[in-house]
């Protein structure tokens, strides 16, 4: 009995992820952008939506462009054809529209540390 308990539960902790991952969850470690009440963005690790539809004040993750800051948590200000203008700081900076990753479903605070200081 103990040892089909053993196999079968990473078996569904398995399927799990697959099924979040079809159904567009992503996971992510951010390494910038904007803060919460527990911290940093670097700190943090980013629960999203893969999606193209979002709007104005919708919290993102996005590649800026920037290498070392990629990915960010950033909000939307306004959704263009031309672009999307977001706010990962206190400068308003516009990016294509596909550079957008998700949108944010949740923030799990201080596990970023972890990783940032294994080096994932």
């Amino acid at each position: 009995m103990l040892q089909k308990k053993a196999v079968s539960y990473p078996l569904i902790a398995i399927l799990i992820l697959v099924v979040a991952f079809f159904a567009g969850l992503r996971v992510d470690h951010p390494h910038s952008g904007l803060k919460n009440a527990l911290g940093s963005a670097k700190s943090s690790i980013a629960l999203y939506r893969s999606t193209t539809s979002f709007g104005a004040g919708d919290i993102v993750v996005v590649n800026t462009g920037d290498k070392t800051l990629d990915p960010s948590l950033a909000r939307v200000s306004n959704v263009s054809k031309d672009g999307v203008d977001i706010q990962s700081g206190p400068q308003i900076q516009r990016v294509e529209a596909q550079a957008v990753k998700g949108k944010l479903l949740v923030i799990i605070p201080f596990i970023g540390s972890l990783i940032s200081i294994i080096g994932l």
